[in-house]
């Protein structure tokens, strides 16, 4: 479909996965599409924190009717067409690479405009400027002010949370997101609660997860941590290894 032949209309998609790369809503969106109708580019926007958001915005190419000769008649097509991709996305199912029930996710689709992608690319330039002028405190502020910052607890704290049905958990297969067989986000949640002060990592404390219905008990002791941040993918990772270890 050559340029002349074709325009070009925006759809805003909500309802992905937060890992989702262009690539993957490419593999995913394309195959919904109607007749002739072409994905061209897809941005992810960030958040307010430049933070996958779980959303794209789809620039598409669709056949351009051969009634649509001045610009007000181009806008009603390029309207219209908006409109029926969007009608042909929303709702959809699509699932993540393991094919599990976890990563089904259904699509909401409506129709955007040029003008809206382009302030959506300027929100989320200005989210990563922000982030970015934000870490040099955050991660690179030197051992002195982390050492500081560590050594604020006066004693040793021992925090318990009981999480219950988690047998799913306990054999370290979950999502993060999972929140129905083993709720392993809110665990992680809770261990960056207990062991973390910003980004310092308390020493002094421990969290003990007594794992109901898996019949293990786990121990996160801030003196043994290493390489860890407060974010829940980044604990969860170590989690899913202690617990396949002890299967």
């Amino acid at each position: 479909m050559n340029g002349e032949a074709s325009i070009r209309c925006v759809v805003h998609l909500r309802g992905l996965l937060w890992s989702c790369t262009p690539d993957d809503v490419r593999a995913s969106v394309s195959p919904l599409l109607p007749a002739r109708c072409f994905l061209h580019d897809v941005f992810l926007p960030l958040d307010a924190r430049a933070r996958p958001s779980g959303t794209a915005v789809l620039v598409l190419h669709a056949e351009r009717p051969a009634a649509a000769s001045s610009e007000r008649s181009v806008d009603a097509a390029v309207a219209a067409a908006a409109r029926r991709i969007a009608v042909a996305l929303d709702g959809a199912v699509v699932r993540g690479d393991d094919d599990a029930s976890e990563s089904v996710r259904h699509l909401r689709a409506t129709p955007s405009s040029a003008r809206a992608l382009k302030e959506s690319r300027a929100r989320s330039s200005a989210a990563a400027a922000r982030a970015l002028s934000l870490a040099p405190q955050s991660f690179n502020a030197g051992a002195a002010a982390a050492t500081t910052a560590i050594a604020a607890a006066p004693s040793r704290r021992d925090f318990v949370v009981v999480c219950h049905a988690a047998a799913a958990a306990a054999s370290g297969a979950f999502e993060l997101s999972d929140l129905s067989r083993g709720r392993v986000d809110l665990i992680a949640r809770c261990a960056s609660a207990a062991l973390f002060t910003s980004h310092g990592v308390r020493r002094g404390c421990r969290l003990w997860l007594p794992l109901v219905g898996g019949g293990l008990t786990l121990c996160l002791d801030g003196d043994r941590a290493r390489r860890l941040r407060p974010d829940e993918r980044s604990i969860a990772a170590p989690l899913r290894v202690v617990l396949r270890r002890h299967v």
